[in-house]
């Protein structure tokens, strides 16, 4: 092989490996996330999380999922639930049949932690490692009252430099009726009856395939339809940008 043959073969598997690189910078992961509860930073004022606030098990998966003996088996679901119920979003103009989150169903799933019943490192199976048992499990809420048991005693904006993310924006409380209605089926005769959503057995959802394929749970709008828990390159971990409101005009027609 000639010096010029072999220069050129060098710098395709250069281009090679910086293409992958720059892919895999690009893909989405909860390493090092919001959604990482191993990588929360320690705030000022003296105060330290693990052992005191929270376990920190030193797996980020762990928070969520179990290899063995989840519940519900599917996702491999490592957290408990609120087996409560919730306060559905309702309206004059809705024409959907709201009903409560499914027991195991996704949306549950999320609100296990962002209802602030349940502690973030509470787990159906805990992992078989050595770690600093806490003193104490906190809950999101919208207060600073560290008696209150909250995440916000912490993940306030003005503790740390540059800041924490403020968690009270992702607090959802156990009324639903200020959010974006979940957990209701969402399918072309209701699309025909409102007038103002696109039927999602043919509509195009912009990540390949339609709204119904994509996006929909068992043909129902859930959490998961615009949020990916897993991926954050588009904050706040969503499926799809929402820049001019296109991840909105996927289902609303303009």
């Amino acid at each position: 092989m000639d010096s010029r043959a072999a220069t050129k073969r060098f710098a395709v598997v250069i281009f090679l490996i910086v293409a992958l690189a720059a892919g895999t910078a690009r893909s989405g992961t909860i390493m090092g996330s919001d959604h990482d509860l191993t990588s929360l930073k320690p705030p000022k004022l003296t105060r330290q999380h693990p052992g005191q606030f929270y376990n920190d098990y030193a797996d980020a998966c762990v928070y969520c999922h179990t290899p063995h003996g989840a519940n519900p088996a599917v996702p491999l679901w490592n957290r408990l639930t609120n087996q409560g119920n919730y306060t559905l979003y309702s309206s004059s103009t809705l024409n959907a049949t709201m009903e409560q989150p499914a027991l195991g169903g996704v949306t549950r799933l999320c609100l296990s932690c962002h209802d602030g019943t349940i502690a973030v490192d509470t787990l159906v199976n805990y992992p078989n490692k050595t770690y600093t048992v806490s003193t104490s499990h906190y809950k999101m809420a919208k207060t600073d009252n560290p008696h209150g048991g909250s995440c916000g005693f912490c993940h306030m904006w003005f503790y740390e430099n540059p800041p924490a993310r403020d968690v009270k924006p992702s607090f959802m409380t156990t009324s639903l009726a200020d959010d974006h209605p979940v957990s209701f089926v969402y399918n072309d005769s209701l699309a025909q009856a409102d007038g103002t959503l696109e039927s999602p057995s043919s509509t195009p959802s912009g990540l390949g395939g339609t709204i119904r394929q994509d996006m929909l749970v068992n043909d129902r709008i859930e959490c998961s339809s615009c949020h990916d828990v897993h991926n954050p390159d588009i904050f706040p971990f969503l499926i799809k940008s929402n820049d001019n409101s296109a991840l909105c005009y996927t289902c609303h027609i303009r």
